[in-house]
């Protein structure tokens, strides 16, 4: 009797498992960009940027060597006024700063393999977005990431192994 209770017990406790497993990667239950709205567009456009101003900016500048003339003159293309660019840093290696577009500090870096997808008018940064790049197996390390920028923070929301499948204004 009690191993019929135990493996009752296990077989109920992996059921419950696969459920919490199910929606937790349930594209309906992801961030979308009209979650995560700005107050107010910027209406200048990228000046300079401040490599000093975080760790990763000399990794940048060197990769660079003079490119950031490409970037200068460019409006804010993510959460109002800020400015995403990537970096390549390797296969299937990215480095993202995002540069605030007032300042030309850049803000924060974040690390990708297969890109980025923002929009201007939203906080929600989607990193690795298409995971379907990857072919019919998708690699046991790679996630898609969802990331809330707010007055200049990251913040993890989500990590899923359900890619993004909307639009992306910005990226891929």
């Amino acid at each position: 009797m009690i191993l019929k209770n135990s493996r009752l017990f296990l077989n109920l406790k992996l059921l419950g498992w696969s459920f919490i497993s199910f929606s937790a990667f349930s594209s309906s239950n992801l961030p979308s960009f009209e979650d995560f709205p700005i107050a107010s567009q910027a209406n200048i456009t990228l000046q300079t940027i401040d490599f000093d101003s975080h760790p990763d900016g000399v990794f940048v500048l060197q990769k660079w060597q003079g490119m950031q003339d490409i970037v200068i003159g460019e409006p804010a293309n993510f959460a109002g006024h800020y400015f995403v660019m990537g970096i390549g840093c390797g296969t299937a290696c990215q480095l993202n700063i995002i540069v605030d577009v007032n300042s030309g500090k850049i803000v924060d870096s974040i690390d990708s393999t297969i890109g980025l997808c923002h929009q201007s008018d939203s906080e929600l940064l989607i990193v690795n977005p298409r995971l379907s790049d990857y072919g019919d197996i998708i690699p046991e390390w790679a996630y898609t990431y969802y990331y809330q920028l707010e007055n200049g923070v990251m913040t993890l929301l989500e990590k899923s192994k359900v890619g993004f499948d909307g639009a992306c204004e910005f990226g891929q």
